[in-house]
């Protein structure tokens, strides 16, 4: 089946395209930017692959705070105790081409979680073995809140980290116990 190409990633890693089904709202395959690569399958339907681009961007482009991690692939008991603890939003598939990651985005008012984490593909060559986290809140209230919600998940206590004073001071509370920020700054 034919594949129409529409959107390649910032460095040319890979290349999105639809897969013309003769749907209203086809599903989504992404290849490796190089010959001989194969389609693999990112999206059900073009409309959740751009509502999840939208979503996962949004934070960034509104210059939210937020943390990062690199960690173990997300364990199940710890996907079930986030999909229990919060909303869950559609999850996509073969991140960058990695053949077996699975994006997850789960939400609650504190904030937005977006976690790309390899799968068990014993068959696949070029096996992504870590969970990419992202924590996102808009304020260091809401950010706070939300890393302790997750903060016995895999090592998050010892690996997330920020890359401002805000989110630094977030983490340094949640290391030492402290708790609370007054309207203007820490306390």
């Amino acid at each position: 089946m034919p594949v129409f190409e529409f959107l390649v990633e910032n460095q040319a890693v890979c290349v999105w395209g639809i897969q013309l089904n003769g749907t209203d709202d086809p599903p989504v395959l992404v290849v490796e930017n190089e010959s001989g690569a194969s389609w693999l399958h990112c999206s059900d339907r073009f409309s959740t692959f751009v509502y999840t681009r939208i979503w996962d961007f949004q934070p960034w482009v509104e210059k939210w705070l937020m943390l990062e991690a690199q960690d173990e692939p997300l364990s199940p008991a710890d996907l079930a105790s986030l999909k229990n603890r919060f909303h869950e939003r559609p999850s996509t598939y073969a991140m960058m081409s990695h053949p077996n990651v699975t994006s997850y985005r789960f939400d609650s008012s504190h904030g937005r979680i977006v976690i790309h984490t390899g799968t068990d593909s014993p068959s696949e060559s070029r096996l992504y073995e870590q969970a990419d986290w992202f924590l996102h809140a808009k304020s260091p209230n809401s950010l706070e809140a939300l890393a302790r919600e997750v903060w016995h998940c895999a090592d998050l206590a010892t690996t997330l980290y920020g890359f401002n004073e805000d989110e630094g001071a977030v983490l340094d509370r949640l290391r030492t116990g402290g708790h609370g920020w007054s309207e203007t700054g820490r306390t």
